[in-house]
């Protein structure tokens, strides 16, 4: 078994390894929302600049659009699933 030398001094120190656990979790949850959350306001983005190259340039405007849309299925499964794959659980 492996364990972390962060999690060995926080036992040393008298800690109870499961509050590490907890914390260390929590940590993980705060950062993976922060993330998903910055995926959706990038697929935003592009959402925009697509929507305002079409209006600008019309056809060459279509082009752009179904290029963008071309690539934007990993950017968008992402957020819709969470970075790791896993459906994103909301938080409490």
């Amino acid at each position: 078994m492996c364990v972390r030398v962060c999690v060995c001094s926080y036992v040393d120190n008298g800690r109870d390894p499961d509050a590490f656990t907890e914390r260390s979790l929590r940590a993980c949850a705060a950062e993976r929302a922060a993330l998903n959350g910055k995926l959706m306001a990038l697929g935003e983005f592009r959402a925009q600049l697509v929507r305002q190259l079409e209006s600008t340039f019309g056809a060459a405007g279509d082009a752009t659009a179904a290029a963008a849309g071309a690539t934007a299925g990993a950017t968008a499964a992402t957020a819709a699933t969470g970075v790791d794959g896993v459906a994103a659980k909301p938080q409490r």
